[in-house]
């Protein structure tokens, strides 16, 4: 009994951070919005660098505790899985709202975005199989010597962030138009926005580390699925459970942002968060300490790159092709992102479940 009330205890624990970091997620992106009209930032660079960040800020501090605590399966598959769950999130929205989520109106507008979004995963994907590819030809895994502190393919994915950013504000600032002028908050003092934005933040920061100790506890405990007692372990804690109460921020900003009528905004915002999901293994490398994080990765995580590249691809052929794809046409390529979604954490459930130690 004892052990039931603690085994409890812990994921209620969990579902209270989770709903902190929700609850400050989606301030912080509100106070973000506010900050960036009064610095005059334009409302298609807030969604795709400025809301992207904010909304991905959860992802990065729960990544950087788990770097911190030497947990690399939760740390990569917390940004892995939320990058699975953010491109879930235009799937979903597209059944639930149809007529107002028209993810082609404007088809080349975000095709920069998502191929860069492409190709810093393929990167990361890249850098594991590599590490994966020495780890087998050399020594084992537990007596391999890593001679240097950061991997070169952490430094490689903050390169390729930091240039897709350029080359996305230039492609904004000379092909699109200027956007309408925001709604200014004329009542908000800037400072005080940035008090509550820190406030908002250090909420995240609490609970984002409270969650991935939590997290790398639950992974040993086992529990009961079907009459069948299994260990979770730290790639399914972190590829679902942290991946999604992570990525609840971008759902209510997209689901805000699809219902006045801001698609865009929408969309920049996913797209924009899962390049800098990608860039925060960087960060999650500086926090760890036995050398370079993805080569202490499980090779499940391949599978789900594997999966976010998939439902990627589907998006941009959506949009690129638009005419074949329109209105309620495109309600198969939101089934088929959701379908690959579920089938995606399925697999990463069934291949990382593992009986409990006696």
């Amino acid at each position: 009994m004892q052990a039931w009330l603690n085994e409890n205890l812990l994921w209620t624990q969990f579902l209270v951070c989770g709903v902190a970091i929700v609850f400050a997620g989606t301030k912080l992106s509100r106070f973000g919005y506010i900050i960036g009209e009064k610095l005059k930032i334009g409302s298609t660079w807030i969604g795709l660098v400025l809301l992207a960040a904010v909304t991905s800020m959860p992802e990065m501090i729960t990544s950087c505790a788990a770097g911190a605590i030497e947990a690399p399966d939760i740390a990569i598959g917390n940004l892995f899985g939320s990058n699975l769950f953010n491109l879930a999130i235009l799937g979903i929205l597209g059944l639930m709202m149809p007529r107002l989520a028209k993810w082609n109106d404007d088809g080349d507008r975000h095709l920069l975005s998502s191929g860069f979004s492409v190709l810093i995963l393929s990167v990361a994907l890249l850098a594991i199989v590599i590490h994966r590819a020495t780890l087998s030809v050399g020594a084992p895994h537990n007596q391999a010597k890593v001679q240097f502190p950061i991997g070169v393919g952490s430094v490689v994915l903050l390169a390729v962030y930091l240039l897709s950013m350029v080359l996305i504000f230039i492609d904004e600032k000379s092909n699109r138009p200027r956007d309408a002028e925001a709604l200014a908050y004329k009542d908000e003092k800037l400072a005080g926005v940035c008090i509550k934005f820190t406030v908002c933040a250090a909420i995240i920061v609490g609970a984002g580390w409270r969650m991935v100790v939590l997290g790398d506890i639950l992974a040993e405990i086992p529990i009961s699925i079907l009459g069948t007692r299994l260990v979770l372990g730290q790639t399914v804690i972190g590829t679902f459970f942290l991946a999604v109460a992570t990525s609840l921020p971008e759902f209510t900003v997209c689901f805000a942002a699809i219902k006045m009528r801001a698609v865009d905004m929408a969309i920049g915002n996913v797209f924009g968060s899962n390049i800098f999901n990608i860039a925060t293994v960087f960060l999650a490398d500086v926090f760890f300490t036995k050398g370079p994080i993805l080569a202490h990765v499980s090779g499940i995580h391949l599978i789900t790159g594997l999966i976010v590249i998939l439902m990627s691809v589907l998006f941009i052929l959506g949009s690129a092709y638009r005419r074949l794809f329109v209105g309620f046409r495109q309600i198969p390529i939101s089934i088929a992102i959701v379908a690959l979604w579920l089938l995606g954490w399925l697999l990463i459930f069934m291949l990382s479940g593992q009986a409990p130690q006696p």
